[in-house]
């Protein structure tokens, strides 16, 4: 494999891969803020000199998703203007997090919408397995000073959630690289199976690790889905033996993992009774003044983390049943309803639900606008996997149900997070597009 091969002949080809894996890798670490702006404007640059030619075909290749979050953006515009009781407020959040997401759909869909070196698929595998590496010699290094290896804390990224919902992505191309493209059509990954194999294990470890419940509940996910995938896909070429060994081999290995996880993590002992506190909120005013936890039945006092995000959904549900049309954009919405509707906030911002934040935020029609754009990605790599083997059409169902069901549990549709999606998922909407112009009848 030549420099050729993998950057690509033109320059801004070779510009364009350098500075995509770039920013897969420096988005998820704190304080690049800048560094994130100026990939954002070189890669710009690349697409309007360079590529500027791709951009009509965008409408028309990808017209569902790219007029649904047109709309989405459009909308929580007119709601910045005309119905936030913090209208200042709400335009620099919209600034911030919509118009910047909706440039980074737009690079991602410049960017690859043309083949030229490393197709998204190795792109986003480097960029990740980059970042791994870089929190294993971190970690090592703790324990090097300490004599422990870290659990439940991340040196690369700001918590270990953000790190968990990175790998978790990561993972998906991995696996679909790993388990799918000896079997299929274009594209094949440029990574031998041996070294996907090793980036796999590598990715799962410090996942583990890291001690994100949400991120286990994700790694599982992830994997049962691939595993169903994979059955009902290859089920021809496995043959019987194969198909009961994997359906019996992958939960087992998954319950082991889990098992481990709920061990390692004491605050598991609580969990039932922690959320059942979270959800009858009304009796406690630590879920929004921070004070003493309430008791359990057993007398044990209930996990901090479990009791307030449950106590947040319910009453993030609760606000959204009160103003069905939202308070006013932004990632501190949650707690600028709250403080409108009286409560004294200490500390209080986001819910850690995207589904609450976005509801309390821009209203009901905003989290419909956001799942129709979902839906229509999911659509269009159902069918490119289904109809044409394309394995980006898996990628892009995996990622987008994947941040569907992440942003239940989490505010992932904020910042980075949100930037990395957009990107991604354009991405994958052009090299499928672009895989059209060179798959064989």
């Amino acid at each position: 494999m030549s420099l050729t091969d993998v950057l690509g002949g033109r320059w801004d080809e070779r510009l364009g891969v350098v500075l995509s894996v770039v920013f897969l890798v420096m988005a998820n670490i704190p304080g690049t803020i800048a560094l994130r702006y100026a990939l954002m404007l070189a890669l710009l640059l690349i697409v309007v000199v360079s590529r500027r030619d791709s951009l009509p075909l965008l409408w028309r290749e990808s017209r569902w998703p790219s007029l649904l979050l047109a709309v989405f953006i459009g909308y929580a515009a007119v709601h910045c203007w005309l119905l936030a009781y913090w209208p200042d407020y709400a335009w620099s959040e919209w600034k911030a997090q919509l118009m910047t997401g909706g440039l980074w759909f737009v690079i991602g869909w410049g960017v690859f919408r043309r083949r030229g070196g490393l197709s998204i698929l190795d792109r986003v595998i480097v960029g990740g397995t980059l970042l791994a590496l870089t929190e294993l010699v971190l970690e090592a290094w703790q324990w090097h000073l300490t004599g422990a290896w870290p659990f439940m804390v991340t040196f690369s990224t700001a918590t270990h959630l953000e790190f968990t919902f990175i790998m978790n992505l990561v993972l998906a191309f991995v696996f679909v690289a790993l388990f799918f493209s000896r079997s299929r059509h274009l594209p094949h990954s440029r990574l031998p199976a041996w070294l996907l194999a090793l980036i796999a294990v590598l990715i799962v470890f410090v996942s583990v690790r890291a001690g994100a419940r949400n991120g286990m509940i994700g790694l599982i996910y992830l994997s049962l889905s691939l595993t169903f995938v994979y059955l009902l896909f290859e089920r021809k070429r496995l043959g019987v033996k194969r198909i009961v060994a994997v359906a019996l081999l992958v939960p087992l290995a998954l319950g082991g993992l889990g098992a481990y996880a709920v061990k390692k993590d004491t605050r598991n002992q609580v969990l039932i009774g922690s959320l059942e506190a979270g959800w009858n909120y009304q009796n406690s005013t630590a879920w929004f003044d921070y004070g003493t936890l309430p008791m359990l039945a057993d007398g044990r006092q209930a996990d901090d983390s479990a009791y307030k995000r449950l106590a947040w959904f319910h009453r993030g549900l609760n606000l959204m049943a009160e103003r069905p049309i939202g308070f006013g954009y932004g990632r501190g919405a949650f707690g600028r309803a709250l403080q409108h509707e009286g409560y004294v906030i200490r500390i209080l911002s986001h819910s850690h639900s995207g589904f609450i934040d976005l509801g309390v935020g821009l209203g009901v029609p905003a989290i419909l606008l956001w799942f129709a754009f979902c839906w229509a990605l999911i659509v269009i790599g159902y069918r490119a996997f289904a109809l044409r083997d394309e394995l980006l059409g898996l990628i892009l169902v995996l990622v987008s149900c994947g941040f569907i069901g992440r942003m239940m549990i989490e505010s992932i549709q904020r910042d980075h997070m949100l930037y990395l999606f957009l990107f991604i998922s354009a991405g994958l909407l052009a090299e499928i597009a672009a895989g059209r112009d060179v798959r064989p009848a």
